[in-house]
């Protein structure tokens, strides 16, 4: 396409031979409606492209008014307040959708403290909410793990997260 709007430009730069002034201004109109053709269909193609490219790393949504969701909490680290955040919680709520204000942009209400705040979308995850039972499940270490004797560097620590024990 670059090829063509090159091509389009030296054909609008090269000399023609005019035989009147309005036959000139006529034909310079032509090449400047043709080169003008030839760049917005350029703009539109890479427009195109690049939308593409941006939209691979976002993921879609469907978040409705009613939803329940988790806002993104970013923390950043501090020595002073011993703040580390990797330690910290990634995700806040649960929260619930209640005005929905354009396609990127929800009113959520926290329903600890009921207070609403205006969030992005980018920042929003769906709310799944933990079955009971998991509350009341302990990890049952595998024989390796409960018995001393199998400690040292040759002894490889893994956990088998298929042996649950309901309490």
């Amino acid at each position: 396409m670059n090829d063509q709007l090159s091509a389009s430009l030296g054909k609008f730069l090269g000399n023609e031979p005019v035989s009147s002034y309005t036959q000139y201004v006529h034909n310079t109109a032509l090449k400047f409606d043709h080169a003008l053709t030839v760049a917005k269909e350029c703009l539109t193609k890479h427009r195109f492209s690049y939308e593409r490219q941006y939209n691979k790393s976002r993921r879609s949504h469907n978040f409705r008014v009613g939803s329940i969701v988790l806002i993104k909490n970013v923390t950043l680290s501090d020595a002073r307040k011993n703040i580390v955040s990797s330690l910290a919680k990634k995700w806040d709520g649960p929260y619930e959708i209640v005005k929905k204000i354009n396609q990127n942009v929800f009113d959520v209400k926290n329903l600890e403290n009921n207070k609403i705040v205006r969030i992005n979308v980018d920042q929003l995850k769906t709310f799944y909410n933990r079955p009971a039972f998991v509350d009341k499940v302990k990890l049952v270490l595998p024989e390796q793990e409960r018995n001393p004797s199998c400690s040292g560097p040759s002894a490889k620590r893994h956990y088998d997260f298929r042996h649950y024990k309901e309490s």
